[in-house]
């Protein structure tokens, strides 16, 4: 009983280095980034922290190196949240799905990648677009009857 103690100690301690504050820069380039965001929290390591919390209801994770130049995004939203053009063009062409829920991802140089959750009575879908005008089935599941 005494090493499960001990081991279980040992990961504590190495879970909680693990997620140390960042650093001045870090912190800088987040303030300055997201002035009105009050409540975050920090994860992922010194190399590469992130930043989690949410904004207008939108769940939000920013990933900087130990410089405090960004890295890469990814925002959790509903349909509402869409660029107004990938959302007519979805309403177009997928007019018999029902969107359930959009990942957001962005890099640095600018990449922006929806990917849009949709289903109707028979199948799961993942939607991947970068424009609106063109998407690619990303996943595609069968639902259990």
């Amino acid at each position: 009983m005494k090493k499960v103690t001990a081991l279980m100690a040992i990961f504590m301690t190495l879970a909680i280095a693990s997620f140390a504050e960042p650093n001045e820069k870090v912190l800088k380039a987040f303030s300055t980034a997201f002035p009105s965001v009050l409540k975050v929290e920090w994860g992922g390591s010194t190399e590469q922290p992130t930043a989690y919390f949410k904004t207008n209801n939108i769940q939000t994770r920013v990933s900087f190196d130990k410089d405090g130049n960004f890295l890469h995004s990814m925002r959790y939203y509903t349909e509402k949240e869409l660029p107004t053009n990938i959302l007519f063009s979805l309403q177009k062409k997928h007019a018999d799905k029902k969107i359930t829920g959009v990942t957001e991802t962005s890099d640095a140089e600018g990449n922006t990648t929806y990917y849009i959750k949709m289903q109707d009575d028979k199948n799961w879908w993942t939607l991947k677009t970068t424009n609106g005008n063109s998407f690619e089935v990303y996943e595609k599941y069968k639902l259990q009857s």
